[in-house]
């Protein structure tokens, strides 16, 4: 199944490329075209072992038949397709820790400023004598 799952999406994307919708790039494909590729894949990785004929059901090779004419939907414009998204894999360097850690650097309350001079999360309370 190495090369049959890269080989469902490079169909689906090709077509898309070819018939006008937007890609992104070689391997990112719209949420709703993912059953397909992956129904593709399966079968086509089925019938590269043909010993597998327990494997073959009947709800795959549906799956298979409508992820093809699915693939025939997209080359004839015929299927609305969604804007593949771009997937940002890179981190957000400004971002702090959303669970701080046990190693993480924590300021001693000396160290804390306040916003202005006498100012307390509970207002109601009496400040410092």
């Amino acid at each position: 199944m190495n090369e049959r799952l890269p080989d469902a999406i490079r169909a689906f994307v090709g077509a898309m490329a070819a018939a006008g919708y937007p890609v992104v790039n070689d391997d990112t494909i719209p949420d709703q075209l993912r059953q397909h590729v992956l129904a593709m894949a399966v079968w086509t990785w089925l019938c590269d072992f043909p010993r597998l004929v327990l494997m073959m059901t009947d709800a795959r090779k549906k799956a298979a038949d409508d992820a093809q004419k699915a693939l025939e939907n997209i080359a004839k414009r015929d299927m609305a397709i969604e804007s593949p998204t771009a997937v940002e894999t890179t981190g957000n360097w400004q971002a702090e820790n959303k669970l701080v850690m046990r190693t993480h650097p924590v300021t001693t309350p000396a160290e804390q400023a306040l916003a202005a001079e006498g100012a307390y999360a509970n207002t109601e309370r009496p400040g410092d004598a």
